[in-house]
C-alpha cells in the first residue's frame, strides 16, 4: 500500500522543479526537490513527499520516511493501534524528496 498526493509542479527560474508556496510574509517560497544520495537524506524518519518511480512511471508519495537502520525508504502504518514501518518494494525508488512547508500563520 503507498500513498500518493498528487502536486502540481511549478518550473523555477532555474529550471528546476519545486511547489510554490505561500510564506507568512504574504510572498511566495519555492520548495525545492532535494535528489535523494547518501550524504542528502532527510532527518531519520521525519515525514516527507517523495518523487518515487516504479513499474508504472513516476509519482509523488505524501509522509515517506527515511529509515538510517534499514537504509531503507517506506512510511508509518498502523495495524490493531500499533504503529509501523511498511517499507517500499525494491520496483518503487525514491529519487527526490521534499521536506514539508511551516504552517501558514495568518
Amino acid at each position: 500500500r503507498c500513498f500518493i498526493l498528487k502536486i502540481q509542479y511549478i518550473l523555477n527560474l532555474e529550471g528546476g522543479h519545486g511547489i510554490l508556496h505561500n510564506n507568512k510574509h504574504g510572498g511566495k517560497t519555492m520548495l525545492l526537490w532535494i535528489k535523494a544520495t547518501p550524504t542528502t537524506m532527510p532527518k531519520n524518519l521525519e515525514p516527507v513527499m517523495a518523487t518515487v518511480v516504479g513499474k508504472h512511471g513516476k509519482d509523488i508519495m505524501k509522509d515517506a520516511v527515511w529509515d538510517e537502520a534499514e537504509n531503507k525508504w517506506g512510511y508509518v502504518d498502523t495495524y490493531d493501534d500499533e504503529e509501523y514501518i511498511a517499507y517500499l518494494e525494491e520496483d518503487f525508488v525514491v529519487t527526490h524528496w521534499m521536506p514539508y512547508p511551516a504552517p501558514a500563520d495568518d
